[in-house]
């Protein structure tokens, strides 16, 4: 996934300047911790200071569904601009898709439009014990160039990848995360999951054949 926005340092994490430098990017829609070099509490990453206080552009992947706000950096560069770029109202070709359910996309640069019309979430819930970590499938129609839309079905269940991912046409959509994660809520003596009308799915369009 890329994101956009103003690269800066926050010093002195856990209240005492021997932990840190934290890198952080702030964006149009909020603000995420970059993780890139392996080190120490206590090391810079030299590259990201190279970055500090310039409005860059970041490659990365969230590492898992219950941190939404931490980057992992795969690619980093500056952008000549002296703003925080803010998001068109249609997403483009590898940004972060975020769609819920019944909801229906149309990408900028690409004939493609994508609609949500299903989940099925069984994922464990938090608070709860179960035999099997479950999975998040969704139902999406996918139109390209105005023709009949084509089902597919992706879905996210921890170790299986190649489920999350399909190939229509030319094009490849991928599910990333499924928000929010289920918690079983206690009321009394009854318990409840989230409810799906409030989920959302965050997919990725890629062009894999294009130049």
């Amino acid at each position: 996934m890329t994101y956009r926005g103003l690269l800066y340092i926050k010093h002195g994490r856990l209240g005492t300047k021997s932990e840190g430098p934290d890198y952080w990017l702030q964006t149009a829609d909020g603000e995420y911790l970059l993780r890139f070099h392996d080190r120490a509490a206590w090391e810079p990453d030299f590259e990201l200071e190279f970055y500090n206080r310039r409005i860059v552009e970041v490659d990365g992947e969230q590492p898992g569904e219950l941190d939404d706000r931490t980057i992992s950096v795969t690619g980093l560069w500056a952008l000549p601009v002296t703003y925080i770029p803010r998001k068109d109202t249609q997403p483009h070709l590898g940004d972060a898709i975020r769609l819920g359910l019944r909801e229906r996309v149309a990408l900028a640069d690409a004939p493609v439009e994508l609609e949500l019309t299903r989940i099925n979430d069984s994922r464990c819930p938090i608070g709860a014990f179960c035999i099997w970590a479950g999975e998040a499938v969704l139902d999406l129609e996918v139109t390209l160039d105005s023709a009949t839309p084509e089902e597919i079905q992706l879905t996210l269940e921890s170790g299986k990848s190649e489920l999350a991912g399909a190939t229509v046409g030319s094009y490849r959509i991928e599910a990333k995360r499924l928000d929010p994660y289920p918690v079983l809520h206690q009321m009394g003596s009854e318990r409840y999951p989230t409810e799906l009308e409030k989920s959302i799915a965050t997919l990725v369009v890629t062009h894999p054949g294009s130049s």
